[in-house]
């Protein structure tokens, strides 16, 4: 597979409208940060020749779960019930 130079992956980019709203240096070359029309984010990283390495999206971060509180769950707002001694 022939390599990607840099000028002609921005050509590219700027035919369909993406948006560049970060860039930054790297050991192994450069990272620019795009946003696209539909609204996602874009990494796009080239090598120290200025060649496209690759395209990645951001992951997203799992969801937290947050600590339960008393076993049994208490709906009524946090009260011990009958004859269960509190903690």
């Amino acid at each position: 597979m022939d390599k990607i130079k840099r000028e002609d992956f921005e050509k590219w980019i700027k035919d369909c409208n993406w948006f560049k709203i970060g860039e930054a240096g790297n050991a192994n070359g450069q990272q620019d940060t795009y946003l696209t029309p539909t609204g996602e984010f874009v990494f796009v990283q080239y090598n120290l020749e200025g060649e496209l390495l690759q395209i990645t999206k951001p992951m997203p971060q799992p969801i937290q779960s947050k600590p339960v509180g008393h076993f049994p769950i208490d709906f009524r707002g946090g009260g011990s019930f009958p004859g269960i001694p509190p903690r």
